[in-house]
């Protein structure tokens, strides 16, 4: 097994808490918690998502805050998620609520850490009217990219879905006709090249989630203090700025290509 948390008692972890004036539920002053021992978290995410990117900064701020260390280790999106079931990684940076229902050994650190926007994408030509909702989608080729558990799960009942691995790919599918649409997150303006993206447009935002971190069911114990951690980090406006700055480069992204 890889995953690890690995290092010091949990002495590091109350004091971290203490410091960044977290409290930690139920410690009762001048005690330390019983839990394993812990010091750096590497944790899983998908390559190429630029969401999850601005995600590990917020997360990993939450790690420092009570008294650890977070890594990002890449990988391709199913892949990632299956490597943190197995025990291979301490956590997944951010899916949607629900992935423990799939992945068993899963935990969820129940405060979002950020919120997605799954965009309906097509050529510019295209000129049918914005579907009501997924059902809507039925009629068409629908490309989605792999390991996105939000868009799986939502085209679930949809007849004609290509799964591919990579943005890049998509648009070009899209703009050849190979599929008649993609269902992906906005955030793939900021993932591909801008040239590449000349000849597509969003049709819609066909639904907004939200995010949440995930722990492997080994390092449960770490669910309450990241959730207390993350609280703070919304009370104190760190994680809002940090998510404003991101939709405020995406939209420049997006108007920039659709020029």
């Amino acid at each position: 097994m890889r995953a690890k948390l690995t290092g010091q008692s949990c002495l590091a972890v109350a004091f971290g808490l203490w410091a960044a004036g977290v409290a930690w539920p139920g410690l009762v002053h001048g005690q330390v918690p019983q839990q394993g021992a812990v010091r750096v978290a590497e944790l899983a995410r998908t390559e190429n998502e630029p969401l999850i990117d601005v995600a590990f900064d917020i997360v990993r701020e939450a790690y420092r805050r009570i008294g650890m260390d977070a890594v990002e280790r890449t990988l391709p999106g199913e892949r990632a998620v299956q490597a943190v079931n197995a025990g291979e990684y301490a956590g997944d940076v951010i899916h949607i609520a629900g992935l423990e229902l799939r992945y068993p050994n899963l935990v969820r650190v129940p405060v979002p850490v950020a919120y997605t926007n799954m965009a309906l994408v097509a050529r510019t030509a295209w000129d049918a009217p914005p579907p009501a909702d997924w059902g809507a989608l039925a009629p068409y080729t629908v490309c989605i990219r792999r390991g996105i558990k939000a868009i799986e799960q939502a085209t679930a009942g949809l007849p004609r879905i290509t799964s591919v691995n990579q943005y890049d790919n998509i648009v070009r599918m899209v703009k050849l006709g190979r599929c008649d649409v993609a269902a992906i997150p906005a955030a793939f303006w900021l993932a591909v090249d801008g040239a590449e993206l000349k000849g597509v447009k969003e049709v819609k935002i066909m639904q907004r989630w939200p995010l949440y971190h995930y722990v492997h069911k080994s390092h449960a114990s770490l669910v309450e203090p990241l959730a207390a951690a993350l609280q703070a980090l919304q009370r104190s406006g760190y994680q809002a700025e940090r998510l404003a700055a991101f939709e405020q480069r995406l939209e420049a992204a997006r108007r920039a290509a659709m020029r």
